[in-house]
């Protein structure tokens, strides 16, 4: 049965995103900064609360109930404890160098510190991790519009165009006011289903009848043993510091200064979200409320424990998380494409009129965001399995050659190239849910991947980087 109220008050939101896309459009279109970057002069406030909503994906209302419910919330708990800490990291050391660089892309701030080539390989990387990740966020709309809204998979994963209008028009501008109001509707309404849950479960339940219901779920190993939570957290820690999408915000910042204060508001909004998370799937433990488990968690809780207005407020959180996400790895994927690989890169960097680059952007966002829609009819596993693997391909392609750049002033481009190479080539080999099926050397956990990957790209950086110097 179609739930009316909670379609109308999903289908007022994404009026909403696409009116302010239709209004920012017209500055959006200036320029191909203006489109790419918001101008870069955007202040802490604006870009802090946009960052918090980039990171929040629909991992974190969905894929991490899901894992939480499944795993033990041993997963959940390292990301309490470790983003903050990564992200005062990223905000002391890396945001005022991105921001100072004056470069507007990723793969442009790569060619800055060492050459074209690396430029090259790291955009298309980048494409690649931008798409799988994107995949992650449409299927969480599909899911929750057909289990809470009652319509079908497929009406619900359409429901991503809106993101792509939206993003087309608006360029960046559209994707960071946007992001403000949809982090502002992630907190109410995480709080507003955590203290439902509260108020029904009962504080001492959420404690005490799940220890005895399922012991694994405040247990430090869990339910899948500490190599699997420990390199879990290991892939979504160093990957979110590495992550395109996320440190491309940083880019429409006014300066070094407002870009640290930026990543720190973003740091205190996700941190008070990340908070409240294990309390759905131990009520649902709690409660005995029957659920299909994994990525159903939230709905199951909704449709059988909430009241009317609520699936719908669910439903637009769920987009919201999801649409932050996915309009930044378009506009992220985009400039991959266009502006480092066909302007910078194919045409050698001669120009274009910037109202023809910018369409051609647009082309191609629309192409990768259909080309993810189609994806997320049949999906593969878990929403945080597949977070976790464009996650894990940021970390061993970017991690060690962006962070190594800044603090080894001697690494070369050729120790930048090896390290990406052989970091992403370990990777896709071991991988489960990539080539270690195929190949025969999957590992297990599928997070160890990433571990080897890392230690592979940090062994041909230093490697090659200290061949280089002997040479000299």
């Amino acid at each position: 049965m179609i739930d009316v109220i909670g379609l109308f008050i999903v289908l007022a939101f994404l009026i909403v995103y696409i009116l302010i896309g239709f209004f920012t459009s017209k500055t959006a279109a200036r320029s191909l900064r203006d489109y790419l970057i918001a101008g870069g002069g955007l202040r802490a406030s604006i870009v802090g609360l946009a960052f918090a909503s980039t990171y929040m994906s629909a991992s974190s209302f969905m894929g991490s109930l899901g894992a939480a419910y499944s795993f033990g919330y041993a997963l959940n708990s390292i990301l309490d404890t470790g983003l903050p800490l990564i992200f005062l990291i990223f905000a002391m050391v890396l945001a005022p160098i991105l921001r100072r660089s004056g470069v507007i892309t990723v793969p442009g701030f790569f060619e800055q510190r060492y050459g074209l080539k690396m430029k090259v390989l790291t955009a298309l990387i980048t494409v690649v991790m931008m798409y799988v990740y994107a995949i992650a966020q449409i299927k969480a709309i599909g899911i929750a519009m057909e289990y809470l809204l009652g319509v079908s998979y497929m009406i619900g994963v359409l429901t991503a165009l809106a993101i792509i209008i939206y993003i087309i028009l608006g360029g960046m501008y559209a994707t960071i006011w946007n992001n403000v109001i949809m982090t502002a509707l992630m907190l109410i309404v995480g709080y507003l289903v955590s203290i439902i849950a509260i108020s029904i479960a009962g504080p001492n339940n959420i404690v005490y009848s799940v220890i005895e219901k399922a012991p694994y779920y405040y247990s430090l190993s869990g339910k899948v043993g500490l190599s699997f939570i420990w390199t879990f957290g290991f892939t979504y820690l160093l990957g979110t510091m590495a992550m395109p999408h996320v440190l491309m915000t940083v880019f429409t910042t006014a300066d070094e200064s407002t870009a640290r204060k930026a990543v720190v508001i973003g740091t205190i909004a996700i941190a008070a979200l990340y908070t409240v998370l294990f309390i759905v799937p131990a009520s649902v433990i709690a409660l005995a409320v029957p659920t299909k488990g994994g990525d159903y968690i939230l709905m199951d809780f909704i449709s059988k424990r909430g009241f009317q207005p609520l699936p719908g407020l669910v439903v637009a959180g769920i987009i919201a998380a999801a649409m932050s996400s996915i309009a930044v790895q378009l506009m992220t994927a985009g400039s991959a494409v266009i502006y480092d690989l066909y302007l910078k890169f194919i045409r050698r960097g001669r120009e274009i009129p910037e109202k023809q680059a910018i369409r051609l952007l647009k082309a191609t966002m629309l192409v990768i965001g259909i080309l993810a829609l189609i994806t997320a009819i049949s999906p593969p596993a878990l929403i945080v399995i597949i977070v976790g693997l464009a996650m894990g391909i940021a970390a061993v392609s970017f991690f060690v050659p962006l962070y190594g750049g800044v603090i080894w002033k001697s690494a070369t481009e050729s120790s930048a190239l090896a390290s990406s190479l052989s970091g992403f080539i370990t990777f896709v080999l071991l991988h489960p849910q990539a080539l270690g099926g195929i190949t025969g050397l999957a590992v297990s956990p599928p997070f160890m991947a990433t571990v080897y990957g890392v230690i592979v790209s940090a062994i041909f950086f230093v490697c090659f980087g200290l061949a280089k110097r002997v040479k000299k």
